[in-house]
């Protein structure tokens, strides 16, 4: 298993937008981060988040806006 995320059961009435704006991140970017690392949890990859009942979450994401903040912030 990767350290860099964890597997989240949906509960009844979630959507993908709710865990997402509970994790700070846009539903195109959870959808992204699960659908590039479902492999390695074994998960199905999706687009339509109707049936989904584990999803892939990030532990530490950085939003692509904070990385260029912090790499700019270096230079």
């Amino acid at each position: 298993m990767d350290d860099n995320f964890l597997i989240y059961e949906v509960k009844s009435g979630e959507t993908l937008s709710s865990i997402a704006q509970n994790i700070g991140i846009t539903e195109e970017q959870l959808r992204d981060f699960h659908n590039e690392n479902c492999e390695k949890a074994n998960l199905p990859w999706f687009y339509s988040f109707y049936g989904t009942s584990k999803i892939i979450i990030p532990k530490n994401y950085k939003r692509p806006e904070q990385i260029w903040k912090e790499i700019t912030q270096n230079l």
